[in-house]
């Protein structure tokens, strides 16, 4: 059991390392939305910072595609981590 505990961080991690080069290969579209939002899924817990500017860029990417629930879960989202901080 214990190894299995000390094994799910480096599967986070993993699973975090695979989305930033997702992110950082796809064209300004939903599905890089989508990936912000999965990275801050991901990192909110464990690194709060790095959650909080991908909110960002999912947001600010939402808008400038014009993907309003997107965009409506993102603002959604900000809000409640301002509101759990």
């Amino acid at each position: 059991t214990l190894l299995y505990i000390l094994h799910l961080p480096a599967q986070q991690n993993d699973k975090l390392d695979s989305l930033f080069n997702a992110y950082s290969t796809l064209s300004d579209n939903l599905q890089k939305v989508k990936t912000a939002k999965e990275i801050f899924n991901h990192a909110r817990q464990s690194n709060p910072e790095v959650a909080l500017a991908y909110l960002h860029k999912g947001l600010k990417l939402s808008k400038a595609i014009g993907a309003k629930e997107d965009e409506a879960t993102a603002m959604k989202n900000l809000g409640l981590y301002y509101k759990l901080k």
